[in-house]
């Protein structure tokens, strides 16, 4: 599930937190990137997050943007290196796991450490191998208890709409009658936080 709106909420938040800005020991610290094969509609965040002290992207398979084959949910593969930030689109959707992936993410990270999660909310069955979860601003705190979050939103499809996450959708545009049916828009959760 890849959509430009994971993109542009990041680029949203550099434009007021610029990597440039960051203190030297964050920025010359390495950027992760959790789910970093390229497929249709996927992002290079490699060229958002230039500036950092490097770039390591890792995915289950092996493919375009992949630096190092490896299951977030066992995290062995990346040592006992700490990051200066973590990035993680639509990925937890797809660990049958994913509080061991957020334990391993949190481990990962540096104090003060910058973590960009996205993952669906409202949204069609993508297996890739698998898909197993939908999280909520409240599912996602629930994994991630030692992160403060700093910026929360629902995105829809509607490139560039960003939605209060403590929005009520329970009317006109986002639940539509569709013949006899009802149906919500499609949703995901965006949220950037630091590790305290």
């Amino acid at each position: 599930m890849a959509h430009l709106n994971e993109r542009i909420y990041l680029e949203q938040f550099l434009v007021k937190s610029p990597v440039a800005a960051w203190p030297d020991w964050l920025r010359q610290a390495r950027v992760l990137e959790i789910g970093s094969k390229r497929v249709a509609g996927s992002h290079d965040y490699r060229a958002v997050m230039a500036g950092a002290g490097g770039f390591l992207g890792i995915d289950q398979e092996a493919g375009d943007g992949v630096d190092l084959v490896c299951d977030i949910t066992n995290g062995t593969a990346l040592g006992e290196e700490r990051f200066g930030a973590i990035l993680c689109c639509s990925v937890l959707e797809h660990c049958k796991y994913p509080w061991l992936a957020a334990d391993v993410i949190v481990k990962h990270l540096q104090p003060q450490g910058l973590l960009y999660l996205t993952v669906p909310w409202i949204w069609r069955y993508h297996p890739y191998p698998d898909d197993y979860w939908r999280m909520s601003v409240s599912g996602v705190r629930t994994l991630f208890p030692s992160i403060h979050w700093e910026r929360i939103a629902y995105a829809t499809q509607q490139t560039g709409e960003f939605l209060p996450h403590t929005k009520s959708f329970d009317g006109p545009p986002y639940r539509q009658a569709q013949g006899h049916r009802v149906t919500l828009s499609s949703m995901f959760t965006c949220m950037i936080g630091r590790k305290t």
